[in-house]
């Protein structure tokens, strides 16, 4: 029943910044989660915390992913959420896909319960 969990789980990401992973494709497996120039890239939301959704150009303007990650694959190798970039953006379809899963649940439940009781 829990689908997403296990084969969906978000691991640590950022934005792929030009200015920083410069010459690396984003689908490759050889771009480091860290960096040590990171820190200066960094975008934060209003209380403080770090926004691993969007990053600061040199002259500290905000940009956003536009479809571009990398991930922390230290722990996950892959998973759903990697292969479509479930994340940021695109969060609520992770959510869509868990009810669109859960509806066929029940539908499969309903159909198939009362046919295996005949």
């Amino acid at each position: 029943m829990l689908s997403l969990v296990t084969v969906a789980p978000t691991p640590k990401h950022r934005c792929l910044i030009p200015n920083l992973d410069i010459g690396i494709n984003s689908n490759t497996s050889n771009l480091t989660f860290f960096h040590p120039d990171l820190d200066s890239y960094l975008s934060t939301k209003g209380n403080g915390e770090v926004d691993y959704c969007r990053w600061k150009t040199n002259e500290n303007t905000t940009m956003g992913c536009n479809g571009q990650f990398v991930y922390d694959t230290t722990y996950f190798k892959t998973s759903r959420v990697l292969d479509w970039n479930l994340i940021c953006d695109n969060r609520w379809e992770r959510a869509i896909i868990q009810t669109i899963y859960m509806f066929g649940v029940l539908i499969g439940a309903i159909v198939l319960g009362s046919l295996a009781d005949k």
